[in-house]
This record gives C-alpha cells, sequence and structure tokens, in this order.
C-alpha cells in the first residue's frame, strides 16, 4: 500500500534552496528620475512569499550599458550592503539566500522615456 510522503522534498533538496515552487514576472519603468529619489519594491518578493532566486534582465532592449542599478535585499539600508552593478552586466542573478524584500534604484536619474528592467522571481 503506498502512502504520502511526510515532507514534499528531500531535506537535502530543501537545504540547497534548489527546489522553486512558483515564480513571478514584473517589469519595472525606470524611465525618468523616479528611481532615483524613491526605490521601486519587487512587488513578489515578501516575507510571506521569500524568493530563492531572483534574475534581473532588459527584456526589451532599452536599458543602457552605463545605468546603475542598486539593489537593497531585505530592508537593509546600509550602503555597505547594497547589491551595485551596471546595466552592461545583465542579465544578473542573485540566489543562495532566502530573499523577503528588495528594492530596485538608479542613483544616476536615467532620463530615457521607454526603459524598463524586468525582473523574474523564483519562490
Amino acid at each position: 500500500m503506498a502512502t504520502k510522503p511526510l515532507h514534499r522534498h528531500t531535506v537535502q533538496e530543501a537545504s540547497n534552496l534548489l527546489i522553486y515552487e512558483d515564480y513571478f514576472y514584473e517589469q519595472i519603468d525606470i524611465s525618468g528620475d523616479s528611481l532615483d529619489s524613491s526605490p521601486a519594491s519587487a512587488t513578489y518578493v515578501t516575507d510571506s512569499q521569500p524568493a530563492k532566486k531572483v534574475v534581473f534582465y532588459d527584456g526589451d532592449g532599452t536599458v543602457d550599458d552605463e545605468d546603475t542599478f542598486t539593489i537593497a535585499l531585505n530592508g537593509n539600508t546600509d550602503t555597505q550592503k547594497k547589491i551595485v552593478f551596471e546595466g552592461r552586466n545583465l542579465p544578473f542573478t542573485i540566489e543562495g539566500l532566502l530573499m523577503t524584500g528588495l528594492t530596485v534604484s538608479l542613483p544616476d536619474g536615467d532620463t530615457s522615456s521607454s526603459d524598463t528592467l524586468d525582473i523574474l522571481s523564483f519562490h
């Protein structure tokens, strides 16, 4: 007689964070200077729905190579705890930790009218 397992994943799979239950896509508007003063928060990366992996990419080819993005994870606001990368480094992946919050800012204030940054988060 077959029985249902107690756990959905093995202990090794769960500890390695290699199991993704779900994924979400969103697009952040980086045109104008709006991200200079107030960062945009990733809608789907929350305390109740932590992400195991996040991929940033330029889906429509509008990000400039010199655009500099600053990422703050899990509510950290210290300058030393932020991740900084340029548009020329896209796609950019963050993995290996549970992310319960994610904000994106563009300190150099992009002035193009149709720039967007795409985010794919795996949960």
